[in-house]
């Protein structure tokens, strides 16, 4: 599924339930102006260039450090109020599931009108498009 966002901005989501033996990953790559990021469970891989490449493993599954930096703010009572952004979230996943399950592409005002100031604060005033599998393959 693409994601095309203003100022010229996409983002290619990929996933797979079912994988063969050897070829399981869990993890993001993130493809910019300054090279290519991969990210994982266990280590975090910048690659410059081709022969530019710079590795920062983790010292341990980075879940235990998600789990104990939420208990932490529970304890500390500083409470991080994560609401809006999944809200957001949400609203996305339900965008490019639309388009992938329509076969269509799949508008943010079309399917829920104009965006709030809530998605404002994330993807700014302009409408994002979520092509399903057909408009992405051709």
């Amino acid at each position: 599924m693409s994601y095309e966002f203003p100022n010229g901005i996409h983002v290619n989501f990929e996933a797979n339930q079912i994988s063969p033996a050897g070829f399981r990953r869990v993890g993001e790559e993130f493809t910019g102006t300054a090279g290519l990021l991969e990210t994982s469970r266990g280590r975090m891989v910048h690659h410059k260039s081709a022969k530019d490449i710079e590795t920062m493993e983790s010292k341990r599954d980075i879940t235990n450090d998600a789990i104990e930096a939420f208990l932490g703010r529970v304890e500390s009572g500083d409470v991080e109020n994560v609401a809006e952004r999944s809200a957001v979230s949400t609203l996305f996943a339900i965008l490019g599931r639309t388009a992938i399950y329509e076969n269509r592409e799949a508008v943010w005002k079309a399917e829920f009108g104009d965006i709030g100031a809530v998605a404002k604060k994330f993807i700014g005033s302009s409408v994002p498009r979520f092509l399903g599998s057909q408009a992405c393959n051709g």
